[in-house]
């Protein structure tokens, strides 16, 4: 991609800083505005009324929403775990096939309570991963504010929960975090003998609709959402990246109707100071 179709420095940004990482989208607003007279209704670009498409109420044939909402807690995973000392990502299932989400919510709350008790305060990130058979596990990042080490034995934390097999993994600094846990909440692992295959994203499509299936401790932090222009946000950081070298970038065109069309950027850039070469600022 040439430096032509990267997003311009004083272009207007929509975007994030979460962890050491500024995420900017050249999407600002609506695009294709349109006039809503009802519910299923609206009036075009050309005064014209249409109907909006029906809206899918199987969240598994509204992939989309959900890829969204996967971006949105990868943010949040990012912005305030990096596989510290302090950090744990844990695994709970049930011996028996639950498949009630409240049931899952109500336990696993109990289970937190017990854990404070225990160990202190714990701030966590909690996920509802779907089987195929339709019952639930429960996936959580914890980070101990107490201690600078922070550890559960398996056979302590399977008497706290004690619904079924649990599963304690210390994650290191230099695992991506974010990126294990999302890949890990949507690809499926298919067993054929002795072969094994990992299906991308084919989770997804267990998921029910309309469920919130991330919940966190009120500890964790937000990303920062940004607005202006490149130049002025990297000014605002004191970052020295080059506008048109972003680590990482993304694009496809959104179609607009009568024949038009919109080409969407998302840039990537790891915060460079003053003297960094390729690591964030500590600071």
């Amino acid at each position: 991609m040439d430096d032509n179709n990267y997003i311009l420095p004083f272009q207007t940004i929509n975007g994030y800083r979460y962890g050491g990482k500024l995420e900017f989208s050249n999407l600002v607003g609506n695009q294709n505005p349109v006039k809503r007279i009802s519910r299923t209704e609206y009036v075009d670009l050309n005064g014209e009324v249409q109907k909006y498409q029906q809206i899918s109420k199987n969240r598994s044939e509204s992939l989309e929403s959900l890829v969204r909402t996967m971006k949105r807690l990868s943010r949040y995973i990012e912005h305030n775990f990096s596989g510290n000392k302090n950090e744990l990502w844990i695994t709970l299932t049930y011996a028996e096939n639950v498949t009630d989400s409240k049931r899952v919510y109500s336990d696993f709350k109990a289970f937190m309570k017990k854990i404070r008790r225990h160990y202190g305060h714990v701030e966590y990130i909690s996920v509802l991963e779907p089987q195929k058979r339709g019952a639930w596990h429960i996936h959580a990042l914890f980070k101990s504010d107490i201690d600078d080490y922070f550890y559960i034995a398996n056979s302590h934390l399977q008497k706290l929960w004690k619904h079924g097999f649990v599963k304690v993994k210390k994650l290191k600094n230099s695992d991506n975090v974010a990126s294990y846990v999302t890949a890990y909440l949507t690809d499926l692992k298919h067993e054929d003998g002795n072969n094994k295959k990992i299906e991308k994203g084919a989770r997804l499509h267990l998921y029910p609709s309309g469920m919130n299936f991330y919940r966190m401790s009120r500890g964790i932090e937000k990303p920062e959402k940004l607005k202006g222009t490149k130049y002025e946000i990297f000014k605002q950081y004191g970052m020295n990246n080059s506008a048109y070298a972003p680590d990482k970038i993304y694009y496809h065109d959104i179609d607009l109707g009568d024949g038009k069309s919109f080409l969407y950027k998302r840039e990537f850039y790891k915060m460079k100071y003053e003297g960094d070469d390729d690591e964030s600022n500590p600071n």
